[in-house]
């Protein structure tokens, strides 16, 4: 099962990228692929406005045309299936459980629940299947994941320290 392959560098190291495309392995990479990520503590799942605040990094990762488009058309598909599974969640549960729980707080935390466990579907296609480059930012480093072996290993090459 493919998962993704992380390559840790500190934040303040500059960063080279190899000259073959992430998705295919191939050369010439002729387009760019922004890939963004804000820091944000562990408060942000529960309060989706915090990421508005957190420190964004961004990169324009080299990329070939066909796999740009299938990394673009993966990201919206994810992110409109995780939008469209949790508001029918919500506006398909949220009346039933009107008139079974009382409790609104007990009310909301079974609707989180029930949310989380529609979205595992989601969640398990994009562990087997990850996109080609993603990043997540901590205080002191940046995790780059990506889908391809050959290509992270190609990337630690190109971002070794300098003696």
């Amino acid at each position: 099962m493919p998962m993704a392959i992380d390559v840790v560098l500190p934040t303040e190291q500059e960063v080279t990228w190899p000259d073959l495309c992430p998705g295919c392995g191939e050369r010439p990479c002729d387009n760019l692929l922004s890939v963004a990520h804000r820091r944000t503590s562990v408060a942000a799942w529960f309060w989706p406005i915090l990421y508005l605040f957190g420190k964004r990094r961004a990169f324009e990762v080299p990329i070939c045309s066909p796999c740009r488009r299938q990394q673009m058309r993966s990201r919206w598909l994810r992110f409109g299936a995780g939008v469209a599974i949790v508001v029918a969640v919500f506006w398909l549960i949220d009346p039933w459980l009107r008139n079974q729980i009382a409790s609104r707080n007990l009310r909301r935390l079974t609707l989180l629940g029930i949310a989380v466990i529609a979205l595992s579907p989601v969640i398990a296609l994009y562990v087997c299947f990850p996109p080609a480059v993603d990043i997540t930012v901590g205080k002191k480093t940046i995790a780059f994941e990506f889908a391809r072996r050959d290509y992270a290993d190609a990337f630690k090459a190109a971002n070794r320290p300098r003696s």
